[in-house]
């Protein structure tokens, strides 16, 4: 549940910042190997390994797009601040 809590977190910033909205109105992040494997060690109860998927909505995350994003604070004001991985 923890687990759903981070990506979903992680979503709503991506959509905050319009990652991959150019593309389609409701895009389906792919994230990267290594954000994966840091929030499974973090929450590894339940851990069900899905293949990715690949339809025509799939937006592949990379790091750099994760650093060169803006937070919001959840007031809708945006944060002045880089993710540091």
């Amino acid at each position: 549940m923890k687990r759903r809590k981070v990506y979903r977190l992680i979503q709503r910033q991506l959509l905050n910042n319009r990652v991959g909205c150019s593309t389609s109105g409701n895009p389906t992040y792919v994230y990267p190997t290594e954000l994966k494997e840091m929030v499974r060690s973090a929450f590894p109860k339940g851990i069900c390994d899905y293949v990715d998927p690949c339809h025509k909505n799939v937006v592949a995350i990379t790091l750099d797009d994760l650093k060169m994003m803006e937070f919001s604070s959840g007031k809708n004001q945006p944060v002045k601040q880089q993710l540091h991985i």
